[in-house]
């Protein structure tokens, strides 16, 4: 199934000597797009079916379907990236709230935690409506971020848009951060054989 709206896909590269560009199209289900030539837009698809433990993992339908958000960067031995989803309230507001999950270094890209509840902060959705701005809508929504080490702690720097008419800058305890998120027992599961061909090549460029 395709979006309605072709947005929100979450980019992150694999790859050491040779980087490959992937883009994560679906969270749920694992659906991964891989970039086999930049200049003439051909992608791949990798697709696996929905893990049952994702979709029971505590992330509350009410909430919205987990999307895009930031860029996944590698920390540790997995990816790191933060999403966002979005829901209605009965007086029409919409609120677009965010998490953050981590997934599999190497094919089939998994999430592997992901947040049980939605991440605030003090002074969350405070910003002045301006401009253009919907009153109807109060929106955070997660750009990017980048880790840095202070003394014995390592912070994660995480910019994001909100209510569509300031940007801020949050400070994020990163093992405070794993901590709070949900730990997602994965089980093996078998390649489809219309991927095995994709993976395959794919894995012999990244050598």
């Amino acid at each position: 199934q395709q979006q309605k709206n072709e947005k929100n896909w979450t980019p992150f590269c694999i790859g050491e000597n040779v980087e490959k560009l992937m883009f994560k199209y679906y969270i749920v289900p694992n659906r991964n797009l891989i970039v086999e030539n930049l200049e003439r837009g051909w992608l791949s698809e990798i697709y696996f079916p929905n893990d049952e433990q994702l979709a029971n993992s505590g992330w509350s339908p009410h909430w919205g379907q987990p999307r895009g958000g930031t860029p996944g960067l590698k920390v540790d031995s997995e990816f790191l990236s933060f999403f966002h989803s979005s829901f209605r309230c009965i007086d029409g507001t919409y609120w677009y709230i965010m998490g953050a999950n981590t997934f599999e270094a190497d094919f089939p890209f998994r999430v592997t935690s992901i947040s049980h509840c939605p991440l605030f902060y003090k002074g969350v959705f405070t910003a002045p409506i301006l401009n253009s701005a919907n009153p109807m809508t109060r929106c955070i929504f997660p750009c990017g971020f980048a880790l840095k080490k202070e003394g014995d702690k390592e912070l994660i720097y995480l910019s994001l848009g909100e209510n569509d008419s300031c940007v801020k800058v949050l400070t994020l305890d990163k093992k405070a951060l794993f901590a709070n998120m949900k730990k997602i027992q994965l089980t093996p599961q078998g390649i489809p054989a219309a991927h095995q061909e994709i993976m395959a090549e794919a894995s012999a460029a990244l050598r």
